[in-house]
């Protein structure tokens, strides 16, 4: 009888030991998500980010991939405004998310990294059944400072290319704030 209750002590420890370690597991796996908001750089107070909407009309469904991002500069509210397209491979496995963010406030040079993930199913894992197209949709960025803009925003667009040895064809393009000093802005 008391070896019954040695293994059964056993065995429910054994099983606290494994909820624990799944719980820690998951906790860390859900912090992996796409939410820059704990981890912005120096001098940048908030990103929203959007895909398959739009602040503006200029940028729409049926704006082709190729068509450089638009860079809007809201000085008054301290916040740019960043729209483009951009091609993520199957429709039903891929998303669009924000891959990185540099700002370097000595310089005024902020990086933005967009680009395209395999979207994950309920399980935590990868969807294993992808329709066989080739989607693009737009995405829209807001970013706001702290003090003031930057004066040059550099985008890296990392768009799905099935062609490309590691699928991904990158696009760069760069804006500075004092190109548009005779352009319309808030």
């Amino acid at each position: 009888m008391c070896q019954k209750i040695i293994t059964a002590k056993r065995s429910v420890l054994l099983l606290i030991i494994v909820v624990l370690l799944s719980s820690i597991g998951f906790w860390f796996y859900s912090g992996l998500d796409q939410d820059h908001s704990d981890s912005l750089p120096s001098g940048v107070n908030s990103v929203d980010f959007d895909e398959g909407q739009n602040s503006t009309t200029r940028i729409g469904e049926n704006t082709p991939p190729n068509r450089p991002p638009i860079v809007n500069f809201q000085e008054k509210n301290e916040t740019i405004y960043v729209e483009g397209v951009l091609t993520y491979g199957s429709s039903t496995c891929n998303n669009i998310s924000i891959k990185d963010i540099r700002y370097d406030k000595k310089s005024g040079m902020l990086n933005l990294d967009i680009g395209w993930t395999k979207e994950e199913d309920d399980s935590g894992g990868f969807t294993s059944s992808c329709t066989d197209d080739l989607a693009s949709k737009p995405y829209s960025v807001s970013i706001q400072f702290e003090s003031k803009v930057p004066s040059v925003v550099e985008i890296t667009e990392f768009h799905y290319e099935p062609v490309k040895n590691d699928n991904t064809r990158t696009v760069s393009t760069r804006v500075k704030n004092s190109d548009l000093r005779n352009s319309t802005r808030e």
